[in-house]
């Protein structure tokens, strides 16, 4: 090998090896891309239809399996890696952001199926709706002293 190459092939083994450690997810990235992922499935019509599942056993082994899946698309292997990511990056501002992302998707599709369950549900066995209202003395009238008081 002629000494004019030797300059050629370093610069070739410090780009290769440029690539090579670019290409590299931090805990931080993968664990950005979990929730980005779980935000985009949880919006899907594949998620909302799970929960029309009535073999729970089945349900359970449907999002145990997605898990592995949405685990692996965001570079991780185990859920314990994942505990370890978020314990690392619990103060971190972009990660707070994303996981407040999440929350709020979370709170909005789970209304979402609970209104759709309610609403497929025989009128007799809803749930009355719940109120902010003082209650009405409506009770039957007794001698006995009220609990809510303090006792002397």
């Amino acid at each position: 090998m002629s000494f004019k190459r030797l300059p050629l092939l370093i610069l070739l083994v410090v780009v290769a090896a440029s690539l090579i450690g670019c290409g590299k997810k931090t805990d931080k990235d993968k664990l950005t891309d979990l929730y980005k992922v779980t935000i985009e499935f949880m919006q899907s019509p594949e998620y909302k239809n799970i929960f029309k599942e009535t073999d729970m056993e089945k349900m359970s082994k449907y999002m145990d399996d997605k898990q592995k899946e949405l685990l692996k698309k965001a570079g991780f292997e185990t859920v314990e890696e994942v505990t370890a990511a978020e314990q690392k990056y619990k103060e971190d501002k972009d990660i707070l952001e994303v996981r407040k992302q999440f929350d709020e998707v979370s709170q909005k599709i789970t209304e979402e199926i609970m209104k759709d369950k309610m609403g497929s549900m025989p009128q007799d066995q809803q749930m009355p709706p719940q109120t902010d209202a003082p209650p009405t003395d409506n009770a039957p009238k007794t001698d006995a002293p009220k609990t809510d008081a303090p006792t002397k």
